[in-house]
């Protein structure tokens, strides 16, 4: 026996330091388990932990993560993935439970709200709302396109038509939209030194770009019904192209090319609120006009593929404002209406009651 363990000495000593190593991280693994899910001490608080005295249902879930106590917010902030919403500590890189890199805050108002609907009891009396009754923070008193909620938010008056949140807070981003010269030029064919002799063989387009026609043109006709005229043709480092030029529009000059030539790109903003569309370019201006005429105007400056949204600057604000797919302010729901609340909408509830607000 003694013989075997002398040969296999090395064996055993090496198992015996793997079997400590796996009972240390075992209990180590356990200490910080123990140590998340600790509720926190109140600042100041000698006595015993306590929890918070709220109701337990979803709202109070999006301020909370279960089995944890009072918090002090100024150091703790929310993971922004909505799925996860992991409550970490401000000073955390990542989400320790989803590894999301970048947390957002959370804003926590202390205000006395029964309901849980985000208004506070003294508003909803005051504007003769229902302190009980969380269903009427999305319904619209004035009826000015709002919800009592948002207006609330945004520090408007709730009974008041001509006074409401900024119109940009009902536009969400639909799609980018390409435009493109209504012609390509395919061909030109030289006739002599003269160019006003030469064929050039243009072909027409439509508004996506597509194949309308080809026709042969000279020099200062004007081409189909596109109301651009040929202004110039040549020659250049043995390239064929020609200028056009149309009312109130800068001149262009193309050579010979078998694709459609890109004029403008413009992005397509959808307003919710006045039920129609608009188209801007960059460095142009989104009017929005209120229904007791107040004008609101909005310069485009780019888009931002980091957070998928197109910036704007409010000329009023002097601010920056993104705007997403979904609007930062929904349709209120029609009087009396109710709706369960489904994760979904718990989910946009924590959004609208983050988002700052425009006023």
């Amino acid at each position: 026996m003694k013989e075997i363990l002398k040969k296999n000495v090395e064996k055993v000593l090496l198992t015996a330091l793997l079997v400590v190593l796996v009972l240390c991280s075992a209990v180590q693994m356990l200490t910080i388990k123990e140590v998340k899910l600790s509720p926190a001490k109140p600042k100041g608080s000698a006595g015993p932990e306590t929890s918070i005295d709220v109701p337990v249902d979803k709202v109070s879930k999006l301020l909370l993560n279960e089995g944890i106590a009072p918090l002090d917010n100024s150091a703790h902030v929310y993971c922004r993935k909505l799925e996860c919403n992991f409550l970490s500590e401000r000073d955390a890189a990542k989400c320790p439970i989803c590894k999301m890199s970048i947390l957002n805050e959370i804003i926590v108002k202390e205000i006395d709200d029964k309901d849980g609907d985000g208004i506070s009891n003294k508003f909803e009396i005051a504007n003769g709302l229902d302190p009980e009754d969380p269903a009427d923070a999305l319904w619209d008193k004035d009826k000015d396109g709002f919800s009592n909620l948002d207006e609330f938010l945004a520090k408007t008056d709730i009974s008041d038509k001509n006074q409401y949140p900024a119109l940009i807070n009902r536009v969400r981003y639909g799609k980018l939209v390409r435009y493109y010269y209504p012609f390509t030029l395919t061909d030109v064919t030289e006739r002599g030194g003269d160019t006003s002799g030469w064929d050039i063989e243009i072909r027409e387009r439509d508004k996506k770009g597509n194949k309308v026609k080809d026709r042969i043109h000279s020099l200062n006709e004007v081409v189909g019904k596109t109301g651009y005229k040929i202004t110039d043709v040549g020659k250049k480092d043995e390239k064929y192209f020609v200028t056009l030029k149309k009312e109130n529009e800068e001149s262009i000059t193309i050579g010979i090319s078998k694709i459609p030539q890109l004029k403008t790109k413009k992005y397509q903003l959808i307003n919710e609120l006045a039920k129609k569309y608009h188209y801007v370019a960059l460095d142009e201006d989104l009017k929005l006009k209120g229904e007791n005429g107040r004008i609101e105007i909005y310069t485009l400056k780019e888009y931002s593929k980091s957070v998928k949204a197109l910036k704007f600057i409010d000329e009023q604000r002097k601010s920056e404002v993104l705007v997403k797919r979904l609007t930062k302010m929904k349709k209120p729901l029609a009087d009396g209406e109710r709706k369960d609340a489904s994760d979904d909408e718990i989910q946009d509830l924590e959004r609208r009651l983050r988002a700052p607000r425009l006023r």
